[in-house]
């Protein structure tokens, strides 16, 4: 899946986030109904965005929000699968 086209940033300059906190909560909503359809048991979900670094940033940086917000992970252990 992917999220480039719902979620994009608006700069206020030559900045590319962080992401906002109404992306945040979109995005944890998002990624908790594709985790929680029986349709999709057993199979790997892939969150693809463009090779930016901006984009790549942000997305890095929703799921690790999802990490610790929607499945208690540690910042340090939500950080560590990116590294």
């Amino acid at each position: 899946f992917t999220i480039d086209a719902e979620m994009t940033y608006l700069p206020f300059c030559a900045d590319f986030g962080p992401i906002n906190l109404g992306h945040t909560f979109n995005f944890l909503r998002k990624l908790t109904g594709i985790f929680t359809d029986p349709t999709l048991e057993g199979k790997r979900i892939v969150c693809c965005t463009p090779r930016g670094q901006a984009e790549v940033t942000n997305v890095i940086y929703l799921l690790g929000a999802f990490l610790c917000l929607s499945l208690s992970a540690k910042p340090d252990a939500a950080w560590h699968p990116f590294a």
